[in-house]
């Protein structure tokens, strides 16, 4: 997704343009039904990747497509459609979030937290004080009597209420959870796997590479082994497991195996399914991996989100 002009649009990893920038807000790239949420005119539909309207814009505000559903309000209500635009779920919640891969999603009921399967169906009671949804590894995070801890798809706890804060566990079943004393990241036991200073985990990359802080941001794999020691004033992971680092601030990247392939030389990095952007200045443009351009700075925005400030 790019913009141009305060609209956005969408190229092809040759930087041409493939669908017109002409929208107000682009939410996220084309999901697995190769549908894309685009706002026109205060109002949100859906298009797919040759821009086709598959759901003319009639909803306030949408998410994207995931493990089949996406939520969408009307009025001050949140429900859920299909991939064809069709309403499964009536709006009804205060809220919304996104069903997980066993189909449960957490939802408000009065004062407390509960799990509704793709139907509505409540199949865990409210009881909790505040929640978060089913990871894919297959915890969620609940609160209850002011601490937080972890349950399976059954409401039974896996790891009992102790944290002062809990996130979602992630695929290699680990999750970051804040102590009294530290932050930790655990493993799916509850055992301390590396302590950090960030209260922030954007998980592991798909070659079980992360980030952590102590106080400067490092790389360290699934064992807790330290990949690149901490000596960045900051890391970030991008959607293609590519880190983007910062270094005097200067930015450039590292590959998801944890070499660094361009010195942080940039004004800002960004990278996507293996196309390397680069900023300078005020202009977006692609780089191959020795951070020479093949498609000179141009863009005003690359990304997977972006909403104009009008």
């Amino acid at each position: 997704m790019v913009v141009k002009n305060t609209k956005c649009g969408y190229i092809d990893t040759t930087g041409k343009i493939v669908i017109e920038t002409k929208y107000d807000d682009c939410i996220d790239d084309f999901s697995n039904f190769g549908l894309v949420a685009v706002e026109e005119n205060d109002l949100y539909g859906f298009i797919d990747i040759t821009g086709k309207v598959v759901t003319e814009p009639r909803f306030y505000d949408v998410t994207v497509f995931e493990n089949g559903l996406a939520a969408v309000q009307i009025d001050d209500k949140w429900g859920y459609i299909d991939s064809k635009g069709e309403i499964v779920i009536p709006p009804q919640f205060e809220d919304r979030d996104f069903f997980s891969q066993n189909g449960l999603l957490n939802v408000p009921v009065g004062d407390k937290w509960g799990f509704i399967d793709k139907t509505g169906k409540i199949v865990i009671e409210p009881k909790f004080s505040d929640s978060k949804g089913f990871s894919d590894y297959g915890f969620a995070a609940v609160k209850i009597d002011n601490k937080w801890g972890y349950i399976d798809a059954t409401g039974k706890f896996v790891i009992e209420p102790q944290f002062i804060e809990a996130h979602s566990f992630y695929k290699n079943g680990m999750a970051l959870v804040e102590k009294s004393e530290s932050n930790e990241i655990i493993d799916h036991t509850g055992k301390t796997v590396i302590v950090t200073s960030s209260k922030e985990f954007d998980g592991f990359n798909k070659n079980g590479i992360a980030i952590f802080s102590s106080p400067k941001f490092g790389l360290f794999d699934e064992t807790g082994k330290i990949i690149i020691p901490p000596t960045y004033d900051n890391i970030r992971l991008n959607d293609d497991g590519f880190f983007s680092v910062i270094h005097n601030k200067k930015y450039g990247l590292i590959n998801p195996k944890g070499k660094l392939v361009i010195e942080p030389i940039f004004d800002d990095t960004y990278s996507f399914y293996d196309v390397l952007f680069a900023r300078v200045n005020d202009k977006w443009g692609i780089v191959d991996s020795n951070g020479h351009f093949v498609a000179e700075p141009q863009f005003d925005w690359v990304g997977n989100k972006y909403k104009t400030m009008l």
